[in-house]
């Protein structure tokens, strides 16, 4: 009957220990729930935001590459005129000097060529009128 007894005290002296150890242990499993609960929502959010920022670093991005190109497009148009115009000099220089050589090599100029073509023209309307009877 000793036993029993003891066995009796002894069980209901452990029921508010293990009611104790229940209560924490659920309570700890529900603030594990919580924490991936939180963590799921956070991270979605953290997500979102990252790609928001990467949304607004490719405008950036986009609109840095689109002023630059701008730049050197201006850059190359105005080496490019520059270019032109010494070209345009040389070439004339180079037409100048051609049309010396020419002349001292007794070559006719384009303007000699094309008044004789007109005399040639004029020459063959007068024997085409006086071949006529």
């Amino acid at each position: 009957m000793v036993k029993a007894a003891l066995k009796k005290v002894n069980e209901e002296g452990a029921r508010p220990v293990l009611d104790g150890v229940r209560y924490s242990a659920r309570q700890l499993w529900l603030a594990g729930i919580g924490v991936y609960a939180s963590l799921g929502r956070q991270g979605l959010n953290y997500f979102r935001e990252l790609v928001r920022s990467g949304e607004e670093a490719e405008t950036q991005g986009k609109q840095l590459v689109s002023e630059k190109l701008e730049q050197a497009n201006d850059r190359f148009k105005s080496v490019r005129r520059r270019v032109d115009s010494r070209l345009e000099k040389v070439e004339d220089r180079v037409g100048v000097r051609v049309g010396r050589v020419l002349k001292r090599a007794g070559v006719p100029s384009r303007a000699e060529i094309e008044a004789l073509s007109d005399k040639l023209d004029g020459l063959n309307e007068m024997l085409v009128r006086t071949a006529k009877p």
